[in-house]
């Protein structure tokens, strides 16, 4: 099987298994996997969504800010292949008041920092 057909089951049973879930807004597959780039990426609608996926998961959050906007991600592994799931906020976004992150440096930090009632 190659690469994509790989990854493509990977996310059908992602969204099979976890219907209690947010469904992504779209998925992404990749063959090349770099620093940019995951095997699966799938986007979110809500910056919430991914904090739920990522305590389905055992995950961490990160932030990482960017000049316009900041992208919050988790990544976690399923059968042994990199997953991003992914929201991103304006960089003025009132749920990132007084949180300073470098540029594009992810950085972990806790949920309940952006989303309180998400982590209650």
């Amino acid at each position: 099987m190659n690469a994509i057909a790989k990854h493509a089951a990977l996310a059908a049973k992602l969204l099979a298994t976890h219907p209690d879930l947010p469904a992504p807004t779209a998925v992404d597959l990749h063959n090349e996997i770099t620093s940019f780039w995951w095997a699966v990426s799938m986007q979110m609608r809500h910056l919430v969504d991914v904090v739920q996926w990522a305590k389905a998961h055992h995950a961490g959050v990160q932030a990482v800010a960017y000049d316009d906007h900041v992208m919050v991600q988790t990544v976690f592994t399923v059968d042994g292949i990199e997953v991003k799931a992914w929201d991103h906020a304006p960089a003025d976004s009132p749920a990132l008041t007084g949180i300073e992150l470098p540029l594009r440096e992810p950085v972990e930090v806790d949920p309940q920092i952006f989303f309180p009632a998400a982590t209650a």
